[in-house]
């Protein structure tokens, strides 16, 4: 907990409500150190609070460490004359490719890029970042973020519920 509130003293912009920290990323609010910064605390408190069993979610947070790093990472390119793509395009790719690792949801990510971005463009990049996501966290991890945990309480219901049923019966 003292972690947590030390990161959020010192970087407040991380516990901003998700889509207005969102909205400031796309809006280029942030320069590409301080988005890397921003990254990797939301990166640590994420982490933090689900290890130690805390609630909550990998979805805005993961959009908003992909998003960051992606805008970051557009800056730095344009910086130094060698981007293909605005920071913007770079952002929703990062974004995208933090989806289909953390759901383990490659198609799903890129038609997600399109609908977002309202482009057809955007459907190569979004499904090489995506399946590039999605073959890392199989070779690191083997489930998504979310199988793990609905296998694991899927797992604890059926073993209650055999237990239950087993007494229940008359002998």
């Amino acid at each position: 907990g003292v972690l947590i509130a030390g990161i959020g003293f010192v970087l407040p912009d991380i516990f901003e409500l998700h889509t207005g920290a969102l909205q400031r990323v796309f809006a280029g609010g942030f320069h590409w150190k301080v988005l890397l910064v921003l990254a990797v605390a939301r990166l640590v408190v994420t982490a933090v609070t689900l290890g130690a069993g805390g609630i909550g979610g990998v979805f805005f947070p993961g959009l908003f460490i992909g998003a960051s790093t992606g805008y970051a990472t557009g800056m730095v390119l344009s910086q130094w004359g060698h981007s293909v793509a605005s920071p913007l395009d770079f952002a929703l790719i990062g974004m995208i490719a933090m989806f289909a690792g953390f759901a383990n949801a490659p198609l799903t990510a890129s038609v997600l890029a399109v609908e977002l971005s309202g482009s057809n463009a955007m459907i190569i990049p979004a499904l090489f970042a995506s399946v590039i996501a999605s073959v890392l966290v199989e070779a690191l991890n083997q489930d998504s973020m979310y199988g793990h945990t609905n296998f694991e309480e899927m797992k604890q219901l059926l073993e209650t519920m055999k237990t239950d049923h087993s007494e229940a019966r008359p002998k």
